[in-house]
C-alpha cells in the first residue's frame, strides 16, 4: 500500500531552489559571520554549529519569504510521522517505510535522538525510528549497510 504525503517533502529553500549549493551555503556562511562555506561546514562537522542553526540560515538569507524555517520543517515532519504512527498502531501496528529527504529527516529526528547531527545523511541511507506507547526512539541514523 503506497500513500504519498507532501508533508514529508524536503525543506523549501526559497530563492535557492534549484540554485547551486555554493550560492546558498555561501550566503548563509556570510550571514552567520563565517569567512567561507568551508568554515561553516567545518564548524558543523565538529559540533560547533548546530544543525538547526545551520539550516535556519536558509530562511535568514532568502529574500522571497518562501524558505521554510528549521522549526517549520521539524514540526511538519514530526506531525506527519506521529499521524502515520498512530494510524498504524490503531490498525494493529507493523513496519512502515517512509521516504523523504536528508535534511528534512534530520530536522524530524533532531530532538528524538541523543546522537549529535554533524553530517548530512547519505543518499539512500536508512534511519530507523521505533514508535511505542506514544514515544519515538531513533535507532540507526543514516545507516548505509543496506546499500
Amino acid at each position: 500500500n503506497i500513500v504519498e504525503s507532501e508533508k514529508l517533502r524536503e525543506f523549501c529553500f526559497g530563492i535557492y531552489e534549484g540554485d547551486l549549493d555554493a550560492n546558498m551555503w555561501g550566503a548563509i556562511a556570510t550571514k552567520l559571520s563565517y569567512e567561507s562555506e568551508k568554515a561553516l561546514f567545518g564548524d558543523f562537522a565538529n559540533g560547533k554549529l548546530p544543525f538547526d542553526k545551520m539550516f535556519g540560515g536558509v530562511a535568514l538569507v532568502d529574500t522571497s519569504g518562501e524558505a521554510e524555517t528549521f522549526a517549520t520543517v521539524k514540526a511538519r515532519m514530526q506531525s506527519e510521522l506521529k499521524t502515520i504512527a498512530e494510524e498504524t498502531a490503531a490498525q494493529g501496528g507493523g513496519n512502515i517505510l517512509l521516504v523523504s529527504h536528508g535534511a528534512a529527516i534530520l530536522a524530524m529526528v533532531a530532538d528524538m535522538s541523543s546522537t549529535p547531527i554533524v553530517a548530512p545523511l547519505s543518499n539512500a541511507s536508512v534511519t530507523q525510528i521505533t514508535y511505542k506507547n506514544g514515544e519515538f526512539t531513533v535507532g540507526e541514523l543514516g545507516d548505509m549497510s543496506y546499500v
